[in-house]
């Protein structure tokens, strides 16, 4: 959740942009949904902060996918559908 995951970014200094309000919400369905937020506007929504992530496969495989990866586009806005990013 992003209430696990922003100490930890906030402590190096980092920012994410395009995050939704409620801080509850999982960083997978944020991917998945491509979910945005009252920056979005300015910023893009979340998929716009994704440089590489890990997804599982329907064969649990685990597979780096970068934005040149042909799978990238496919998990963004996939509409819950990935259970595991």
């Amino acid at each position: 959740t992003f209430d696990e995951l922003l100490p930890q970014i906030l402590k190096e200094g980092w920012i994410l942009q395009a995050i939704p309000g409620i801080s509850k919400a999982s960083i997978g369905g944020s991917i998945s949904n491509n979910v945005h937020g009252k920056d979005s506007s300015k910023f893009g929504n979340f998929a716009n902060n994704i440089i590489r992530m890990k997804i599982l496969t329907s064969e649990l495989q685990k597979i780096d996918v970068d934005q040149d990866h042909e799978l990238f586009n496919s998990v963004i806005s996939f509409i819950s559908f990935c259970k595991d990013i």
